[in-house]
């Protein structure tokens, strides 16, 4: 499942650009990232409920088989948009590609914010999502229903914000978090 989000993950931001006109990009942005987080969280209280199972890891095991095949159908339920570049082979060096990318980004410093803006996101809600349970039971006395709610809150508020990023910019493309923001 990670081998096909890394591989799905920027493949369905690419395709934006292809498949939508410049004043849709941002929401089809909205809507994507919705989706995404709508999935993470219907993935996470499965997994959750899984766990209650004396079979938990076959069938954590077979869900996991299962959604992969999905996700496999679903992706080539995707129309082709044509090839719009040169083929060019993909080096495997993570390390340093990745460096590269941050040395292109550097070059603009709103895109390099961007970027760590993004990553920063990324990080924080990685970290409360692994401190979600461990809150819940001691500092609300809760159980997996309050880790169930505090998910479905702040998936709600992500997909939310993502929704509202449309109407906050105008449907203009933009790298300002916030419209009149020092940045602009």
């Amino acid at each position: 499942m990670g081998t096909q989000s890394t591989f799905f993950g920027p493949v369905k931001y690419a395709i934006l650009p292809q498949v939508l006109a410049d004043e849709e990009l941002v929401g089809g942005n909205g809507l994507v990232s919705m989706g995404t987080f709508v999935a993470i969280l219907l993935g996470t209280i499965v997994a959750g409920l899984l766990m209650g199972y004396d079979l938990a890891a076959k069938l954590t095991a077979v869900a996991v088989l299962v959604m992969a095949v999905l996700g496999y159908v679903a992706a080539r339920q995707v129309p082709p948009t044509g090839d719009r570049s040169e083929a060019r082979a993909v080096p495997l060096r993570p390390v340093q590609e990745t460096w590269q990318l941050m040395v292109i980004a550097a070059e603009r410093p709103r895109v390099l914010l961007a970027v760590l803006a993004i990553s920063w996101f990324w990080f924080l809600g990685a970290a409360y999502l692994t401190q979600f349970p461990n809150f819940a039971r001691t500092s609300l006395l809760g159980d997996e229903t309050v880790v169930t709610l505090l998910l479905s809150t702040f998936i709600v508020g992500i997909s939310a914000g993502a929704m509202l990023c449309e109407r906050l910019t105008r449907h203009q493309i933009s790298l300002v978090p916030v419209p009149g923001a020092p940045w602009d």
